[in-house]
């Protein structure tokens, strides 16, 4: 009984060094030392981001994707592009639907920037 109770601790020491090599994070399994060598121990501080001017930063790629080097329109020129579609009476209906929701919706501001955004292509006077 104490050779089968060896030989599964040489296996899990096997695959717990398989696991490191791609994984420097994994807990070996508890082989009935005291302390796991080499293990990392992870703090509520280690998943934790510290945001400044990002957190403002954020949202303008919604507007400008070119920051990022994508090659695509941003959220004004999409509210162009599709009310373009529709008659100034259309556009105006449209216009008063809108409706910003979603996470980034929680943005600072952004639901103000999508308002001048939206209010910059549609007919002068709508309502949004």
């Amino acid at each position: 009984e104490s050779s089968e109770g060896g030989d599964e601790d040489e296996k899990l020491a096997e695959i717990d060094a398989a696991i490191m090599e791609v994984d420097a994070t994994h807990v070996p399994a508890d082989t009935g030392d005291s302390e796991a060598q080499g293990a990392i121990v992870l703090t509520p501080e280690d998943f934790q981001i510290e945001l400044g001017i990002e957190l403002c930063q954020i949202p303008e790629i919604f507007f400008a994707p070119s920051i990022l080097g994508m090659d695509c329109c941003g959220l004004g020129e999409l509210f162009d592009q599709s009310l373009a579609r529709f008659s100034p009476a259309e556009r105006a209906l449209m216009g008063g639907n809108v409706v910003v929701s979603g996470g980034s919706s929680l943005f600072p501001g952004m639901t103000d920037r999508v308002l001048a955004e939206l209010t910059a292509v549609l007919p002068h006077g709508t309502k949004v």
